[in-house]
């Protein structure tokens, strides 16, 4: 608990910001806007429209931003070109309406990864500028590249937005506790934004920027805290941390000023709220429910979670007019809304009664829609599984089994959409020399249309579809399969060398178009002293300042020696990967078999970034009907404090729902596998 002078504080700042305003004029005011209730009014309904599906790349999704026009730009992690272990690039991209273009440059030891995008199709994103030296560069289609360069004591940029008109608000480091937030225009370069504490740390994060220039971040205030900031050109940076509570954490900025965000007080919990002028900061729930705010949009609307790890979290939206709606669920026991387009459409993620997720889209008029039922043409075994951003346009960007997706809203015209491919469907786990079965589904608009499919094993081998060349222990198919308004192609493979593999299946119509999609496979050697797995789970709870870190469905695959029978020639390798996070490892030991659950440890890089640590324990599926189970740790020590920061923990406590105790088995809590195999022999 604070003291009295937290109160003296947040009046002096409310009368601050009010007078501000007052005297500013337009300095919080962006656009006029619509309420959410009345632009949903007048815009189709997600439960009424179909939508279809356009493949954006292979890789595993780690974030994707949305423009008013439809546009994309995403970051995937990209599939490690050889065979065995490795940490593939990262690469980014932008949809422009039609195609996708890899905008993804390399620098002196990394690749640019997408960190904003406005609606004049500026992208923003992060790259190296020198060895130990990284910055943000807005990229457009017609100027390429802009540099925006670093303030004189950073040497790296952690966080960056940009507003419709250029303008960038973002967080940069530097050595001995520098964290500064800065602004950058085309008039005034960068501008260290100061902070709120004069004391030894000097810290301060900017999390968005609106159309005004209005920007809200957290900064290091009295003697052990974060508080929320609002910073104008008129009044820079004023204190908004009007409550009692510790510290507080903005997640976005309206079009009028109003910042969303969490606060907690003593404890592992936060709590949503909205901060306004008028009001002050204000609980999104008071009637004691904990919520989560993850973001806001231009017209005020918030969207997150609502509940607690006992009564389980479901997305959750508020408005200023229609206050807190519990969203519900798919019929699961969780789920979570990530955003709202300014037409009050909100999309998310939902768990079903089968522990699947399905991403969903939500409005006041027709309630929670899975967007599965709402797509035409789409090839077989395709499944939605996160709508992780929306278009005031109504198209929405979703995590698949098929990796990322658009889904384009149809309105009687023509779509202009390439063929959809969906999944490879084939075993999690395959031993050597044994035959591997895939097959892939291909739907477009010319059902009878020529395709050829190219496929690569992940071994150096590939395969084409227009010959039946035998030999190397495969068969090819001679063309795709024509079935109603469908085509399907199978193929098979055996591997020779254990590790985990990459399948790409490469779809090419008869204008050339390439619509490409892939998936891991393990390939080990049963009984000889290997441990394997490979799957999924749902990763309902995760390590974080916030728990809400990385929900969604988290697939991985590993394998290595036993440590008491080490087989030869076979090198330790682990992927793990949920939505936002992508681990490979790399410097990795042998498992070690503790009453009936394997562990493994090592280093290994998070979204191709080295210097992190992990430690796997998993329970072995068996013919009894238990699926197994895996429980994984990330972190990395911060080179500051020298102290532990956890990125992904799936190992919660027992009594959370969703999580059983496995420790009489001599193991710890975890995930259940919802599919795959877990082998330690």
């Amino acid at each position: 608990m604070q003291s009295n002078a937290r109160h003296a504080v947040g009046r002096l700042v409310m009368g601050q910001v009010l007078c501000a305003v007052a005297l500013a004029g337009t300095a919080l005011a962006g656009p006029s806007t619509q309420s959410a209730e009345a632009a949903t009014a007048h815009y189709p309904a997600p439960g009424k429209t179909t939508y279809r599906v356009v493949n954006l790349a292979p890789g595993e999704f780690l974030n994707a931003v949305i423009n008013a026009r439809g546009e994309v730009a995403y970051s995937l992690a990209d599939p490690w070109p050889g065979p065995g272990p490795g940490i593939g690039p990262t690469s980014s991209w932008f949809y422009d309406g039609v195609r996708s273009i890899n905008i993804g440059r390399q620098g002196v030891s990394g690749f640019l990864t997408i960190a904003d995008l406005n609606n004049a199709g500026q992208v923003l994103g992060f790259g190296e500028l020198s060895p130990g030296r990284s910055g943000v560069s807005i990229w457009t289609k017609r100027h390429g590249y802009t540099e925006l360069g670093l303030l004189p004591t950073t040497d790296r940029i952690l966080e960056a937005h940009i507003n419709n008109h250029g303008v960038v608000a973002g967080s940069a480091a530097g050595g001995d506790n520098v964290n500064l937030a800065f602004r950058w225009s085309r008039t005034n370069g960068m501008e260290d934004l100061g902070a709120l504490g004069n004391g030894a740390y000097r810290i301060a994060y900017a999390r968005g920027i609106n159309d005004a220039g209005a920007i809200t971040g957290e900064s290091w205030a009295l003697e052990s805290d974060y508080h929320g900031f609002l910073w104008t050109r008129a009044t820079g940076m004023v204190d908004i941390h009007t409550n009692d509570s510790d510290d507080s954490s903005p997640v976005g900025i309206s079009a009028r000023g109003h910042v969303a965000g969490n606060y907690h007080y003593d404890g592992p919990d936060w709590r949503g709220y909205v901060w306004t002028p008028r009001d002050g900061m204000r609980d999104l729930n008071p009637g004691g429910v904990e919520t989560s705010a993850w973001a806001m949009s231009a017209s005020g609307q918030v969207t997150g979670s609502i509940g607690s790890f006992e009564t389980g979290r479901r997305a959750m939206t508020w408005t200023r007019s229609g206050g807190l709606v519990d969203l519900g669920t798919l019929g699961g026991d969780t789920s979570g809304a990530n955003r709202a387009n300014n037409h009050g459409q909100v999309v998310g993620y939902a768990a079903t009664a089968a522990n699947g997720f399905r991403a969903f889209a939500w409005t006041a008029r027709d309630g929670m829609v899975d967007l599965n039922t709402r797509l035409r043409r789409a090839p077989p075994g395709l499944r939605l599984e996160n709508a992780v951003a929306i278009s005031d346009n109504g198209s929405i960007v979703a995590t698949s089994n098929a990796g990322l997706v658009l889904l384009k809203p149809e309105r009687g015209g023509a779509c202009g959409c390439p063929h959809t491919v969906g999944p490879i469907a084939a075993s999690d786990m395959v031993a050597l020399g044994a035959p591997l079965a895939v097959a892939v589904g291909v739907a477009g608009d010319s059902p009878a249309a020529p395709y050829r499919i190219d496929w690569d094993w992940g071994d150096g081998s590939t395969a084409s579809s227009a010959s039946l060349a035998a030999g190397g222990g495969e068969r090819r198919s001679a063309s795709l399969a024509a079935g109603g308004g469908e085509r399907r192609s199978a193929a098979v493979h055996s591997y020779a060398t254990p590790g985990i593999h990459t399948v790409r299946a490469t779809v090419v119509d008869r204008a050339g178009n390439r619509v490409a999609v892939s998936r891991k496979v393990v390939a080990w050697a049963p009984g000889r002293g290997i441990a394997a797995g490979a799957g999924a789970f749902a990763s309902r709870y995760a390590g974080g300042t916030q728990v809400t870190v990385h929900p969604g469905t988290a697939r991985f695959s590993f394998v290595a020696p036993l440590a008491q029978g080490a087989a030869a020639g076979i090198k330790p390798a682990l992927h793990f990967d949920v939505p936002g996070l992508n681990f490979v490892g790399a410097d990795i030991g042998g498992v070690v078999l503790e009453g009936g659950v394997g562990r493994l440890e090592g280093s290994g890089a998070v979204n191709g970034k080295d210097g992190y640590r992990f430690r796997l324990a998993a329970s072995a599926s068996d013919a009894r009907g238990d699926p197994g189970r895996v429980a994984l740790k990330i972190w990395r020590v911060d080179p500051a404090t020298r102290q532990a920061v956890t990125v992904y923990d799936n190992g919660e406590p027992a009594g959370r729902p969703g999580v059983q105790d496995v420790a009489a088995r001599g193991g710890e809590a975890g995930s259940a596998l919802a599919q795959g195999n877990i082998a330690l022999h």
